[in-house]
């Protein structure tokens, strides 16, 4: 397409002779023929107000002449091209896309103005511009300094382990810490035995709460954490290698020993050992305890909480059941993720809370109240 020379006049009119520009369709009146006489095509409503100049009942005499058949039909498989005095443009025949490349050719080539271009770019998106004239500016490209920095990404991946333990997820054979959660025994040669209530924290978690009997003559209080390791049975003891394999079976063997499920978690709850664990707080534990250790003796302390996670304990005991001896008060520690307190400094001096009203210490055990 050639464009016109400098000063060359386009409208086709006299010089000095404003050529009547058709203002653009409006969507309203668009949608008005769309819906007449049982439903037109918008292109056709759009040829049909151009045909008529914008007249909308000219425009639909055009439309039912057109579906009749009559003379004069605007031809749908004829393309019907408005002249540049007007839109210089395509109107049928031709996708949406084409006609808008046309149309851009044609203001491109100086055939129309700024105004007649967005006009007809109006008339053929269906938008209505308004009664006001169309005004163009020009847009000046801007430099655009734009530092990129790369932000770490942080992903949480839910797991379903509300304890926090190192597996989680769904598989096939999955033995959930529920259903591990039970009173269990434990034989290992030639270390010893064991009596133990296992608690589940979440699916993934394991607390082992029990008396161990060191080469069966020495009674030890503990409570164990464990974990299971990514997507398998296996629970890892935490802070040391020990690993137990839960098979189909409650029967686990492990080299020189074995353990066996005894009862579920009912057995622990008559003892105040539900099946799910949880740590006890402060005020629990605080207050007055009695104690008796066979064949040590008896005592009776007061246990104050004094901040952070620390107690003082203060009373007396009677050795061998007839020497009193008053001690105190000493500092005792609590540990953090265990029902666990230790004297301070020496953590081998420990209380296991089996509730928060009974500690077991192997040969003795202590009550609240």
């Amino acid at each position: 397409m050639q464009a016109p020379e400098q000063g060359q006049d386009t409208t086709g009119l006299p010089a000095g002779q404003l050529r009547p520009r058709m203002p653009p369709p409006t969507k309203e009146l668009l949608e008005r023929l769309e819906k007449e006489d049982g439903g037109y095509d918008r292109d056709d409503c759009l040829k049909a107000l151009l045909e008529a100049k914008g007249d909308e009942a000219e425009a639909l005499a055009h439309l039912r002449r057109s579906r009749a058949g009559a003379t004069g039909n605007v031809d749908e498989t004829t393309p019907t091209s408005i002249s540049p005095a007007n839109v210089a443009i395509e109107v049928s025949g031709k996708t949406l896309a084409q006609r808008l490349e046309e149309l851009q050719e044609a203001a491109d080539a100086g055939l129309m103005n700024e105004l007649e271009h967005a006009t007809a770019r109006a008339a053929l998106l269906g938008l209505d511009l308004g009664p006001g004239p169309v005004t163009a500016q020009p847009v000046q490209a801007q430099p655009v300094n734009a530092e990129v920095k790369a932000q770490p990404v942080n992903v949480s991946i839910p797991v379903n382990n509300p304890g926090g333990g190192g597996g989680g997820g769904e598989f096939p054979g999955k033995r959930s810490a529920e259903d591990l959660a039970g009173c269990w025994g434990c034989v290992c040669l030639p270390g010893g035995c064991a009596i133990e209530a296992k608690q589940s924290l979440g699916h993934d978690t394991l607390y082992h709460k029990g008396v161990a009997m060191l080469f069966f003559a020495l009674p030890i209080a503990y409570e164990d954490r464990w974990d299971r390791q990514g997507r398998s049975n296996v629970f890892k003891k935490e802070g040391a290698d020990d690993t137990l394999n839960y098979g189909p079976t409650d029967c686990i063997c492990f080299g020189p020993g074995c353990t066996q499920k005894l009862a579920g978690p009912s057995c622990g709850a008559l003892f105040g050992m539900p099946r799910d664990w949880r740590e006890f707080q402060k005020n629990e534990i605080a207050g007055q305890w009695t104690c008796v250790c066979v064949p040590g003796g008896c005592g009776h302390y007061s246990q104050q909480d004094i901040g952070g996670n620390a107690f003082n304990k203060a009373g007396v005991v009677c050795l061998f059941f007839g020497i009193p001896v008053k001690f105190g008060p000493e500092p005792w520690d609590k540990i953090d993720g265990r029902n666990i307190t230790h004297k301070r400094g020496d953590e081998g001096s420990r209380n296991v809370y089996f509730t928060p009203n009974w500690i077991c210490h192997g040969c003795g055990c202590e009550c609240k109240g």
